[in-house]
């Protein structure tokens, strides 16, 4: 084997060497960046005990909030809307402190009310297609039962007993 041959055949296996010594440097430092950019593996201190805030609200595809968490001045509020925005369910305090449960036709217009009033007593009030009261059932001087009808007005037209 001549000189050059030999020289020939070191420059080919010193470019071998050079590119595969490039190789592993890329290969080296390709996997520090992943490692870098992973995210940290899920734990349960990432997961929060609490977490706190004035309104939660779920929205549908269009952006319409259908459900609602929040605070008011007398209490907490649940409300659940249809699609269009119209309530149709909320649970909240009244503004005397009770509670109160309520339903909607899917217009948002009244439909029954679930709650206690001013001096501790029960009351259900029922009404109709347009949102106007029709009968209430609640509780009268001494403990006793009332049912109220309406007709068209908040006043009541007639009441047993």
């Amino acid at each position: 084997m001549t000189v050059e041959q030999r020289l020939t055949r070191l420059e080919r296996q010193n470019r071998t060497l050079k590119l595969g010594l490039m190789g592993l440097i890329v290969t080296a430092g390709t996997i520090l960046l992943m490692g870098q950019a992973a995210p940290p593996p899920a734990t349960h201190s990432a997961v929060p005990d609490v977490i706190r805030a004035r309104r939660f609200e779920v929205v549908n595809e269009a952006g319409v909030p259908v459900v609602t968490l929040m605070g008011w001045e007398h209490g907490g509020w649940i409300e659940t809307r249809n699609n269009r925005g119209h309530r149709l369910f909320d649970v909240s305090a009244t503004d005397d402190g009770a509670g109160l449960l309520s339903t909607y036709n899917q217009h948002g217009r009244d439909s029954v009310a679930l709650g206690g009033v001013r001096d501790g007593s029960g009351l259900l009030m029922i009404y109709d297609s347009a949102g106007s009261k029709l009968i209430g059932l609640g509780a009268g001087g001494h403990g006793r039962a009332v049912i109220l009808a309406y007709q068209g007005t908040d006043e009541p037209k007639a009441h047993w007993p």
